[in-house]
């Protein structure tokens, strides 16, 4: 993965135990079938889990079994966007993101735009991956281009 590209991340409230929202990093991805959430964010969270046997596919033919699953509301921190999902449990979504800090001075960002996640340019955890059943539904119109055409700002229901 080239550390120039910049994939698509938000920060999102997930509900706990409690009902109470908790930040949450999370990775937008249109290609995956599923949502996953990481065993240390369940955790974190409070959440009950079930008992499950999902057998799982991923590039190159690789495959692992998923054994839990938990369900929780997620909601935008700047609309009134709100989801039920079920998030498959792993014990990691993907490594840091990015992964080494990028110089945000060195990026043309327009003023007064809420970002989905203010601070997308330092490498951090992932604790959830939002897949296609949600991706399309937190598009809104509008685009901004950037110089760098490795970056793209896109208006969405999560900033």
């Amino acid at each position: 993965m080239s550390p120039d590209i910049i994939l698509s991340t938000a920060v999102i409230n997930i509900k706990d135990q409690t009902g109470k929202p908790q930040r949450c990093r999370v990775l937008l991805d249109s290609c995956s079938q599923a949502h996953f959430l990481t065993t240390n964010a369940c955790k974190r969270l409070g959440l009950t889990t079930k008992r499950v046997n999902i057998p799982l596919c991923g590039a190159n033919h690789m495959t692992s079994h998923i054994n839990r699953t938990t369900r929780t509301k997620v909601h935008s921190r700047i609309s009134d966007y709100t989801a039920d999902l079920t998030f498959l449990l792993v014990d990691n979504v993907i490594q840091a993101m990015p992964s080494e800090n990028i110089d945000r001075n060195r990026l043309e960002l327009p003023d007064k735009i809420p970002l989905a996640y203010p601070q997308f340019h330092r490498a951090a955890e992932v604790d959830s991956l939002i897949g296609a059943q949600l991706f399309w539904d937190f598009l809104c119109e509008g685009r901004v281009d950037q110089a760098d055409k490795n970056m793209q700002l896109r208006n969405t229901a999560l900033g």
